[in-house]
């Protein structure tokens, strides 16, 4: 399974201007204690977060496991089928 934990400056960066998200609630729990009680086999959990670079939108994705991050660089906001 792949969570996606986003700050509040992704969840706004995917969601459009009328406040449609296809974002869920987390869960009232910390990173560490859902992989606990996940019984999946194999979950990755990234966290993503918005930033400005040159006024351009980019998003930084890191994994929790292993702290590998990802930019993704032009993309347009409320644009999830890009992402």
């Amino acid at each position: 399974m792949l969570t996606l934990n986003c700050t509040k400056a992704a969840a706004d960066f995917f969601s459009t201007t009328k406040k449609i998200s296809p974002l869920e609630v987390a869960p009232k729990q910390s990173i560490a204690e859902s992989m606990v009680e996940s019984n999946a086999p194999l979950q990755w959990q990234w966290q993503v977060r918005a930033i400005k670079v040159n006024g351009k939108n980019v998003l930084v994705a890191m994994g929790y496991q292993t702290r590998f991050s990802i930019t993704l660089s032009a993309l347009k906001k409320a644009m999830t089928n890009h992402f």
